[in-house]
């Protein structure tokens, strides 16, 4: 069963439902969003309208899926973090994203640090994965402060993506230096 809502220094983050659907469509058209989360496209709603019923299947089937992220006291949508299957054959993969606004603010670390304790502690996953395309610095950051250590690159679909990982041995290991 999974948490309505789990809460940091500065965020909430709570599952993503149907009436949020044109929030994050608008977060994730932002260009620099969409740059490397949508390879640069622009996703009609009914893609993220699609995601959002994939995500709520995901969390009545598997107990998990994609959280939105709001500022502690407001209402907007700032990022979204949780996890996501890729790949064939599939592959769960911790996933987040910060309207550019929130940018080098620490908030991609501080909601995907929480989405890893969750998984940790909630899902029991022994081993988190995350991806990202090479040139995405920022967010090959983010799985660095999470603890995360390279795994690996690989062309998939066309796609050249670079892998982390953390255990979640490394992950105790890492809460307890901070």
């Amino acid at each position: 069963m999974i948490n309505s809502m789990l809460t940091t220094d500065r965020l909430v983050l709570s599952p993503v439902t149907k009436p949020d659907a044109a929030e994050l469509h608008q977060l994730w058209m932002q260009p620099a969003v969409r740059k490397y989360l949508w390879d640069d496209k622009v996703a009609p709603m009914s893609q993220t309208q699609d995601m959002i019923a994939q995500s709520l299947i995901a969390f009545r089937e598997n107990c998990y899926g994609l959280w939105v992220a709001r500022r502690k006291n407001h209402e907007a949508i700032i990022g979204f973090t949780g996890y996501w299957t890729f790949f064939d054959p599939p592959d769960i993969q911790l996933i987040y994203g910060l309207a550019s606004d929130y940018w080098g603010q620490g908030f991609a670390t501080e909601m995907a640090q929480a989405m890893v304790d969750y998984g940790f502690e909630t899902y029991r996953f022994a081993v988190i994965r995350a991806s990202a395309d090479p040139p995405n610095v920022a967010s090959i950051a983010v799985m660095k402060r999470l603890g995360m250590t390279f795994e690996k690159q690989e062309t998939i679909d066309g796609h050249d993506l670079i892998f982390y990982q953390i255990a979640r041995l490394a992950n105790r290991t890492a809460a307890s230096l901070t």
